[in-house]
Protein backbone atom coordinates (compact mmCIF):
# COMPACT_ATOMS: atom_id res chain seq x y z
CA UNK A 1 0.00 0.00 0.00
CA UNK A 2 2.77 2.36 0.90
CA UNK A 3 5.46 3.59 -1.58
CA UNK A 4 8.74 1.10 -2.04
CA UNK A 5 12.01 2.70 -2.40
CA UNK A 6 14.35 -0.04 -2.74
CA UNK A 7 16.49 0.05 -5.48
CA UNK A 8 17.06 -3.90 -5.70
CA UNK A 9 15.15 -5.98 -7.70
CA UNK A 10 13.30 -8.21 -4.66
CA UNK A 11 11.74 -4.93 -3.48
CA UNK A 12 10.18 -4.06 -6.67
CA UNK A 13 9.76 -7.26 -7.55
CA UNK A 14 7.20 -7.99 -4.46
CA UNK A 15 5.27 -4.51 -5.17
CA UNK A 16 4.96 -5.56 -9.00
CA UNK A 17 3.48 -8.85 -7.78
CA UNK A 18 0.66 -7.52 -6.12
CA UNK A 19 0.08 -4.75 -8.08
CA UNK A 20 0.23 -7.58 -11.24
CA UNK A 21 -1.94 -9.73 -9.48
CA UNK A 22 -4.53 -7.27 -8.90
CA UNK A 23 -4.55 -6.46 -13.13
CA UNK A 24 -5.05 -10.00 -13.71
CA UNK A 25 -7.33 -10.54 -11.26
CA UNK A 26 -9.51 -7.83 -12.62
CA UNK A 27 -8.77 -8.85 -16.47
CA UNK A 28 -9.47 -12.50 -15.57
CA UNK A 29 -13.12 -12.08 -13.79
CA UNK A 30 -16.26 -12.68 -15.82
CA UNK A 31 -18.24 -9.42 -14.54
CA UNK A 32 -16.89 -7.64 -17.11
CA UNK A 33 -18.99 -4.30 -16.60
CA UNK A 34 -18.39 -4.73 -12.48
CA UNK A 35 -14.26 -5.01 -13.68
CA UNK A 36 -14.85 -1.60 -15.94
CA UNK A 37 -17.44 -0.03 -13.35
CA UNK A 38 -14.60 -0.39 -10.72
CA UNK A 39 -11.66 1.15 -13.45
CA UNK A 40 -13.83 3.62 -14.50
CA UNK A 41 -14.87 4.51 -10.51
CA UNK A 42 -10.54 4.80 -9.91
CA UNK A 43 -8.66 8.38 -9.75
CA UNK A 44 -7.27 8.75 -13.12
CA UNK A 45 -3.31 8.56 -10.97
CA UNK A 46 -4.72 4.82 -10.04
CA UNK A 47 -5.66 3.95 -13.15
CA UNK A 48 -2.07 5.29 -14.53
CA UNK A 49 -0.53 3.73 -11.79
CA UNK A 50 -1.98 0.13 -12.48
CA UNK A 51 -1.13 0.66 -15.91
CA UNK A 52 2.38 1.31 -15.54
CA UNK A 53 3.11 -1.39 -13.03
CA UNK A 54 1.35 -3.66 -15.92
CA UNK A 55 3.89 -2.78 -18.54
CA UNK A 56 6.77 -2.93 -15.66
CA UNK A 57 5.45 -6.79 -15.51
CA UNK A 58 5.49 -6.86 -19.19
CA UNK A 59 9.02 -5.25 -19.68
CA UNK A 60 11.13 -6.13 -15.88
CA UNK A 61 9.76 -9.76 -15.26
CA UNK A 62 11.13 -12.45 -16.92
CA UNK A 63 9.00 -15.16 -18.67
CA UNK A 64 9.17 -17.50 -15.86
CA UNK A 65 8.90 -15.09 -13.49
CA UNK A 66 5.09 -14.04 -15.18
CA UNK A 67 4.44 -17.41 -15.32
CA UNK A 68 5.12 -17.85 -11.36
CA UNK A 69 3.40 -14.63 -10.58
CA UNK A 70 0.06 -16.20 -12.73
CA UNK A 71 0.57 -19.49 -10.82
CA UNK A 72 0.51 -17.76 -7.45
CA UNK A 73 -2.74 -15.78 -8.67
CA UNK A 74 -4.53 -19.14 -10.04
CA UNK A 75 -3.13 -20.62 -6.75
CA UNK A 76 -4.66 -17.90 -4.43
CA UNK A 77 -7.94 -16.80 -6.10
CA UNK A 78 -9.09 -20.76 -5.99
CA UNK A 79 -8.48 -20.04 -1.92
CA UNK A 80 -11.31 -19.27 0.08
CA UNK A 81 -11.77 -14.97 0.70
CA UNK A 82 -10.91 -15.22 4.39
CA UNK A 83 -7.55 -17.07 3.22
CA UNK A 84 -6.50 -15.20 0.62
CA UNK A 85 -7.01 -12.44 2.56
CA UNK A 86 -4.41 -13.67 4.92
CA UNK A 87 -1.97 -14.44 2.29
CA UNK A 88 -2.44 -11.43 0.90
CA UNK A 89 -1.41 -9.90 4.09
CA UNK A 90 1.62 -11.90 4.61
CA UNK A 91 2.86 -10.32 1.39
CA UNK A 92 2.49 -6.77 2.26
CA UNK A 93 3.99 -7.66 5.79
CA UNK A 94 7.37 -9.13 3.65
CA UNK A 95 7.32 -6.07 1.94
CA UNK A 96 7.51 -3.68 4.60
CA UNK A 97 9.92 -5.74 7.02
CA UNK A 98 12.25 -6.00 3.33
CA UNK A 99 12.31 -2.72 2.93
CA UNK A 100 13.29 -2.01 6.53
CA UNK A 101 16.55 -3.93 5.88
CA UNK A 102 19.64 -2.60 5.43
CA UNK A 103 20.89 -2.33 1.42
CA UNK A 104 23.44 -4.96 2.25
CA UNK A 105 21.04 -7.67 3.14
CA UNK A 106 18.04 -6.72 0.53
CA UNK A 107 21.02 -7.11 -1.90
CA UNK A 108 22.35 -10.61 0.06
CA UNK A 109 18.23 -11.85 -0.56
CA UNK A 110 17.84 -10.51 -3.86
CA UNK A 111 21.21 -12.15 -5.40
CA UNK A 112 20.16 -15.68 -3.75
CA UNK A 113 18.40 -18.24 -6.27
CA UNK A 114 14.82 -18.43 -5.17
CA UNK A 115 14.96 -22.12 -3.68
CA UNK A 116 17.83 -21.46 -1.51
CA UNK A 117 16.23 -17.46 -0.39
CA UNK A 118 13.70 -18.78 2.44
CA UNK A 119 16.76 -19.97 4.62
CA UNK A 120 18.52 -16.60 4.46
CA UNK A 121 15.33 -15.13 4.98
CA UNK A 122 15.03 -17.14 8.23
CA UNK A 123 18.53 -16.14 9.37
CA UNK A 124 17.70 -12.72 8.81
CA UNK A 125 14.32 -13.16 10.77
CA UNK A 126 16.35 -14.22 14.00
CA UNK A 127 18.48 -10.84 13.50
CA UNK A 128 16.07 -8.68 12.60
CA UNK A 129 12.62 -10.16 13.68
CA UNK A 130 9.56 -8.82 12.54
CA UNK A 131 7.79 -6.45 15.07
CA UNK A 132 4.94 -7.97 17.19
CA UNK A 133 1.85 -6.36 18.69
CA UNK A 134 1.21 -2.85 17.76
CA UNK A 135 3.33 0.72 18.43
CA UNK A 136 3.51 1.80 21.74
CA UNK A 137 1.12 4.77 23.10
CA UNK A 138 4.53 6.57 23.58
CA UNK A 139 6.04 6.09 19.94
CA UNK A 140 2.94 6.94 18.50
CA UNK A 141 2.50 10.38 20.11
CA UNK A 142 6.08 11.30 19.78
CA UNK A 143 6.76 10.40 16.08
CA UNK A 144 5.91 13.36 14.28
CA UNK A 145 6.08 12.34 10.79
CA UNK A 146 6.43 14.71 7.61
CA UNK A 147 2.54 15.39 7.57
CA UNK A 148 -0.22 15.04 10.31
CA UNK A 149 -3.21 13.14 9.07
CA UNK A 150 -4.80 16.89 9.60
CA UNK A 151 -2.53 17.65 6.51
CA UNK A 152 -2.53 14.64 4.34
CA UNK A 153 -6.47 15.16 3.99
CA UNK A 154 -5.83 18.38 2.90
CA UNK A 155 -3.20 17.39 0.38
CA UNK A 156 -5.56 14.69 -0.78
CA UNK A 157 -8.31 17.20 -1.28
CA UNK A 158 -6.07 19.87 -3.13
CA UNK A 159 -4.26 17.40 -5.46
CA UNK A 160 -7.58 16.61 -6.44
CA UNK A 161 -8.92 19.66 -7.59
CA UNK A 162 -5.72 20.89 -8.63
CA UNK A 163 -5.37 20.73 -12.97
CA UNK A 164 -2.29 19.40 -14.75
CA UNK A 165 -0.66 22.82 -14.67
CA UNK A 166 -1.15 24.04 -11.53
CA UNK A 167 0.26 19.98 -10.32
CA UNK A 168 3.00 20.71 -12.64
CA UNK A 169 3.97 24.11 -10.86
CA UNK A 170 3.69 22.12 -7.54
CA UNK A 171 6.27 19.40 -8.74
CA UNK A 172 9.08 21.96 -10.06
CA UNK A 173 9.84 22.90 -7.05
CA UNK A 174 13.51 21.47 -6.22
CA UNK A 175 12.62 20.53 -2.58
CA UNK A 176 10.41 18.85 -0.49
CA UNK A 177 9.30 21.41 1.46
CA UNK A 178 8.98 23.99 -1.14
CA UNK A 179 6.52 21.40 -2.69
CA UNK A 180 4.30 21.13 0.44
CA UNK A 181 4.16 24.95 1.01
CA UNK A 182 2.93 25.12 -2.86
CA UNK A 183 0.42 22.54 -2.41
CA UNK A 184 -1.19 24.37 1.16
CA UNK A 185 -0.69 27.83 -0.81
CA UNK A 186 -2.38 27.15 -3.78
CA UNK A 187 -5.17 25.35 -2.28
CA UNK A 188 -5.98 28.53 0.07
CA UNK A 189 -5.71 31.20 -2.30
CA UNK A 190 -7.33 29.30 -5.89
CA UNK A 191 -9.38 25.94 -3.79
CA UNK A 192 -10.64 28.16 -0.47
CA UNK A 193 -9.14 24.69 0.88
CA UNK A 194 -7.75 25.44 3.99
CA UNK A 195 -4.66 23.64 5.23
CA UNK A 196 -5.44 21.51 7.85
CA UNK A 197 -8.79 19.40 7.66
CA UNK A 198 -9.32 20.09 11.45
CA UNK A 199 -12.24 17.69 13.16
CA UNK A 200 -14.90 19.76 14.87
CA UNK A 201 -14.17 17.54 17.86
CA UNK A 202 -10.69 18.45 17.95
CA UNK A 203 -10.17 21.11 20.95
CA UNK A 204 -6.52 21.85 20.53
CA UNK A 205 -5.53 23.56 23.52
CA UNK A 206 -7.21 20.26 25.82
CA UNK A 207 -5.09 18.18 23.70
CA UNK A 208 -1.82 20.21 24.34
CA UNK A 209 -2.83 20.28 28.08
CA UNK A 210 -2.76 16.51 27.84
CA UNK A 211 0.42 15.94 26.10
CA UNK A 212 1.81 18.04 28.50
CA UNK A 213 0.78 15.81 31.20
CA UNK A 214 2.17 13.03 29.24
CA UNK A 215 5.55 14.51 28.90
CA UNK A 216 5.64 14.52 32.56
CA UNK A 217 6.36 10.60 32.33
CA UNK A 218 9.51 11.07 29.82
CA UNK A 219 12.01 13.51 31.47
CA UNK A 220 13.74 14.11 28.35
CA UNK A 221 11.01 15.74 26.50
CA UNK A 222 9.97 17.91 29.38
CA UNK A 223 13.30 18.69 29.67
CA UNK A 224 12.85 20.77 26.40
CA UNK A 225 10.10 22.50 27.95
CA UNK A 226 11.90 23.39 31.06
CA UNK A 227 14.77 24.62 28.93
CA UNK A 228 11.95 27.39 27.37
CA UNK A 229 12.19 28.71 30.86
CA UNK A 230 15.67 29.23 31.71
CA UNK A 231 17.47 32.22 30.67
CA UNK A 232 18.28 32.02 27.16
CA UNK A 233 19.35 34.52 24.70
CA UNK A 234 16.25 36.49 23.89
CA UNK A 235 16.16 35.02 19.74
CA UNK A 236 17.06 32.04 20.64
CA UNK A 237 14.56 31.89 23.41
CA UNK A 238 12.07 33.27 21.00
CA UNK A 239 13.03 30.58 17.76
CA UNK A 240 12.98 27.89 21.04
CA UNK A 241 9.44 28.29 22.13
CA UNK A 242 7.92 28.65 18.07
CA UNK A 243 9.47 25.16 17.98
CA UNK A 244 8.06 23.86 21.18
CA UNK A 245 4.83 25.67 20.58
CA UNK A 246 4.99 23.55 16.96
CA UNK A 247 5.93 20.41 18.68
CA UNK A 248 3.06 20.40 21.08
CA UNK A 249 0.30 20.71 18.82
CA UNK A 250 1.86 18.26 16.69
CA UNK A 251 1.67 15.90 19.63
CA UNK A 252 -1.74 17.04 20.47
CA UNK A 253 -2.68 15.71 16.92
CA UNK A 254 -1.05 12.52 16.96
CA UNK A 255 -2.38 11.93 20.78
CA UNK A 256 -5.80 12.73 19.48
CA UNK A 257 -5.37 10.35 16.48
CA UNK A 258 -4.02 7.64 18.61
CA UNK A 259 -6.82 7.06 20.71
CA UNK A 260 -9.67 7.98 17.97
CA UNK A 261 -11.98 4.52 17.14
CA UNK A 262 -11.77 4.89 13.47
CA UNK A 263 -14.15 3.36 10.90
CA UNK A 264 -12.74 0.28 8.87
CA UNK A 265 -11.79 1.17 5.08
CA UNK A 266 -11.37 -1.03 3.12
CA UNK A 267 -7.77 -2.25 1.70
CA UNK A 268 -8.75 -1.43 -1.69
CA UNK A 269 -10.16 2.16 -1.39
CA UNK A 270 -7.29 2.39 1.39
CA UNK A 271 -4.79 1.78 -0.96
CA UNK A 272 -6.19 3.90 -3.81
CA UNK A 273 -6.36 6.56 -1.64
CA UNK A 274 -2.63 6.40 -0.69
CA UNK A 275 -1.55 6.36 -4.58
CA UNK A 276 -3.62 9.37 -5.10
CA UNK A 277 -1.71 11.29 -3.03
CA UNK A 278 1.40 12.83 -4.62
CA UNK A 279 4.03 10.92 -4.74
CA UNK A 280 5.95 12.93 -1.75
CA UNK A 281 3.12 13.03 0.17
CA UNK A 282 2.99 8.68 -0.28
CA UNK A 283 6.91 8.71 0.98
CA UNK A 284 5.99 10.13 3.93
CA UNK A 285 4.40 6.78 5.60
CA UNK A 286 7.60 5.14 5.12
CA UNK A 287 9.15 6.27 8.08
CA UNK A 288 6.05 5.21 9.98
CA UNK A 289 5.76 1.65 11.76
CA UNK A 290 3.21 -0.30 8.98
CA UNK A 291 0.43 -0.30 11.69
CA UNK A 292 1.26 3.19 12.73
CA UNK A 293 1.13 4.44 8.77
CA UNK A 294 -2.33 2.40 8.10
CA UNK A 295 -3.94 4.17 11.18
CA UNK A 296 -2.90 7.16 10.00
CA UNK A 297 -3.92 7.32 6.71
CA UNK A 298 -7.32 5.48 7.55
CA UNK A 299 -7.73 8.76 9.58
CA UNK A 300 -6.90 10.90 7.15
CA UNK A 301 -9.34 8.89 4.79
CA UNK A 302 -12.15 9.17 6.86
CA UNK A 303 -11.25 13.14 7.62
CA UNK A 304 -11.83 13.14 3.51
CA UNK A 305 -15.14 10.37 3.70
CA UNK A 306 -16.75 10.57 6.65
CA UNK A 307 -19.08 7.63 7.11
CA UNK A 308 -20.89 5.89 5.29
CA UNK A 309 -19.21 8.15 2.04
CA UNK A 310 -16.86 6.25 0.65
CA UNK A 311 -13.92 6.90 -2.12
CA UNK A 312 -15.91 6.49 -5.77
CA UNK A 313 -19.06 7.76 -4.23
CA UNK A 314 -20.51 10.67 -5.10
CA UNK A 315 -19.30 13.22 -2.35
CA UNK A 316 -16.59 15.80 -3.99
CA UNK A 317 -13.20 14.88 -2.17
CA UNK A 318 -12.29 18.64 -3.38
CA UNK A 319 -15.12 20.45 -2.17
CA UNK A 320 -14.55 22.16 1.38
CA UNK A 321 -16.97 21.93 3.81
CA UNK A 322 -18.32 24.85 6.24
CA UNK A 323 -15.68 26.87 7.47
CA UNK A 324 -12.93 24.47 6.12
CA UNK A 325 -14.43 21.36 8.30
CA UNK A 326 -15.81 18.25 6.98
CA UNK A 327 -18.61 16.28 8.92
CA UNK A 328 -16.71 15.07 12.03
CA UNK A 329 -15.58 11.26 11.80
CA UNK A 330 -18.01 8.80 13.68
CA UNK A 331 -15.88 7.10 16.29
CA UNK A 332 -17.19 3.58 16.96
CA UNK A 333 -15.37 0.95 18.61
CA UNK A 334 -12.44 -0.18 15.95
CA UNK A 335 -12.58 -3.44 14.83
CA UNK A 336 -10.78 -6.11 16.34
CA UNK A 337 -7.54 -7.59 14.49
CA UNK A 338 -7.88 -11.08 12.87
CA UNK A 339 -6.52 -13.97 14.26
CA UNK A 340 -3.80 -15.52 12.70
CA UNK A 341 -4.22 -18.81 11.06
CA UNK A 342 -2.13 -21.77 11.94
CA UNK A 343 0.35 -23.26 10.10
CA UNK A 344 -0.82 -26.28 7.48
CA UNK A 345 1.04 -29.58 8.96
CA UNK A 346 4.43 -29.76 8.43
CA UNK A 347 4.39 -26.27 7.19
CA UNK A 348 6.26 -23.64 9.69
CA UNK A 349 4.60 -20.72 10.96
CA UNK A 350 5.17 -17.84 9.24
CA UNK A 351 6.84 -15.30 10.78
CA UNK A 352 5.10 -13.04 8.71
Amino acid sequence: MFPDTTTYWIGRATSLVLSALAMILVAAASELEVNWGRLRAMPPEERSRLLNNLRKFDLELSPEQQTAVRELDRRLSELPANERDHYFSVLRRYHAWLNGLPEIRQGELASKPTGERMALVRQVLRERPVPNGETSLILRVIEPGEFSPFEVATAYKVWQALDANQRAQVERKDQEKARRETLFRIGEQKKHIPRETVPDDFDEERWIGLVQEHWRQTRPIFQMNEMAKNKLEESARKRLEIFRREFLRRQAINLYVSRAAIHAVDADRLSRFVSSLPVWVQASFQSLPPDEARRRASFAYRLVFPYPEELGGAAKPGAPGSHGKPPPAPRPAAPERAKRKPAPAGEPASSF
